[in-house]
């Protein structure tokens, strides 16, 4: 256990005009094991280091549930419909345009 005095700070409260003490626990084997798993992982070979990184983060990943993934898919074949008659009749509009243009 190991004990630190902490500077007073301007809204600090405290009974004690020189500051406040505050206990830290230190956990022994800690650092080391968070060492030893570091210099493990910078060790490794950078492939297999890779795959393992992506797993962890696709863990992290909130994934959307049945329903939302299926309204989600929707709204997307939706967008690409409108998003398809808009630029067909777009490409159709200047296709007739260029076609006037060049038989004048």
């Amino acid at each position: 256990m190991r004990v630190r005095f902490l500077p007073r700070l301007p809204q600090d409260n405290a009974a004690d005009s020189g500051g406040v003490l505050a206990v830290s626990k230190r956990q022994k084997g800690v650092p080391v094991a968070k060492q030893r798993v570091a210099r493990r992982q910078q060790t490794k070979n950078p492939v297999a280091r890779y795959f393992i990184e992506t797993r962890a983060e696709l863990r992290k990943v909130n994934w959307p549930t049945r329903k939302e993934a299926i309204s989600l898919t929707r709204i997307v074949l939706i967008v690409m419909f409108l998003m398809g008659m808009f630029l067909w009749l777009l490409d159709l509009g200047f296709f007739q345009i260029f076609a006037w243009l060049l038989s004048s």
